[in-house]
């Protein structure tokens, strides 16, 4: 009686979901990530054991790596995985970069912190060649799709290196990412939304230290080194100038393959010390919206926090009166 009262449940959840022209897949595991809908204009497509790629009518938008991704410099145990790599432009230019020979442990766009406390230990999820902290994805929780937009809901847990190779959960991390539909047949530019909730699922506090890294972080193409891309905020700051600065949005772009692309980060009025401070790279074409510049966080066992940030990915160069319109529309969602 059990089962049957589960399957009805089931497929009324089922039919409600294309009667409203959705599709969902609850708790998907590895194998089983592709999705596609014929009311819907957004399909995921699985790279089995490596990662699943959100295209928008065919043309591809992000790739999302939950399969550890080897990088020469770095033994394996010390790897992470759990970020966006590749994202394109609306005119197919990758505006990402993992494992530069610079900095390897940089990886597309990933949420960590550098310097942080638990327990007797100083874990560094940002800095992987230390081998004291590393992110790994865990499960896939939901994927979704609908006309107007696609959803992805990820989970990661944060691991601290107690010594001779002996990993122990310290944070929960949900992503849900939110993709949304250009209103227009040829988009200049692509919207997601990136929330990440931390939870300290240990029974010691947590604490991520004063620092001038370490948060939202975004490596760009390879080829943007030093001068060679620019810099530009929502308080009219640039590569001289931007760096330890307040902003609500930060935009960096430049040439990819003979055309120019770029990549904005905006921040949301709910997260904690906002309007945030930044971090640029001068040489290095990174860019971090970074809260533990201006504040200690500390998480109490089982107490969780939530950062909101939109992604604004560009295929010609956008105009400051531009981006304050998006920010503007991001700062009203809840």
């Amino acid at each position: 009686m059990k089962i049957s009262i589960a399957l009805l449940i089931f497929f009324k959840i089922i039919l409600f979901g294309l009667s409203q022209d959705i599709l969902i897949k609850e708790k998907p595991q590895q194998g089983q990530l592709n999705l596609s809908s014929k009311t819907s204009p957004f399909s995921f497509i699985e790279d089995v054991g490596k990662s699943l790629q959100l295209n928008f009518k065919d043309k591809p938008i992000w790739q999302y790596k939950y399969g550890l991704i080897p990088i020469p410099t770095i033994e394996e145990y010390k790897s992470s995985n759990a970020f966006l790599h590749p994202v394109w432009s609306p005119n197919g230019a990758i505006v990402t970069d993992f494992g530069p020979p610079d900095f390897p442990y940089y990886r597309g766009i990933f949420f960590a912190f550098s310097e942080t406390q638990w327990d007797n230990l100083s874990p560094q999820f940002f800095r992987l060649p230390y081998g004291t902290g590393r992110i790994r994805f865990e499960a896939f929780e939901r994927l979704e799709l609908y006309p107007e937009k696609a959803v992805m809901v990820s989970r990661h847990i944060w691991q601290a290196n107690k010594g001779n190779n002996e990993w122990v959960p310290v944070i929960k991390e949900t992503w849900t990412i939110i993709t949304y539909a250009p209103k227009t047949e040829k988009p200049d530019y692509w919207i997601f939304d990136l929330t990440t909730e931390l939870l300290n699922i240990s029974d010691k506090p947590f604490i991520a230290k004063k620092y001038y890294k370490g948060g939202l972080i975004y490596r760009g193409a390879r080829n943007w080194f030093g001068y060679m891309r620019e810099i530009s905020t929502s308080e009219g700051k640039n590569i001289n100038n931007a760096n330890y600065t307040e902003a609500r949005w930060v935009m960096q772009g430049g040439i990819v393959d003979d055309k120019w692309a770029g990549l904005t980060l905006m921040d949301h009025p709910n997260n904690i010390s906002f309007p945030t401070k930044i971090e640029i790279g001068i040489s290095s074409p990174h860019v971090m919206i970074v809260p533990v510049q201006k504040t200690i966080i500390t998480l109490k066992p089982n107490e969780p926090l939530s950062f909101k940030y939109r992604i604004v990915v560009h295929g010609s160069k956008p105009t400051s009166e531009q981006l304050n319109q998006i920010w503007e529309d991001f700062s009203k969602v809840k």
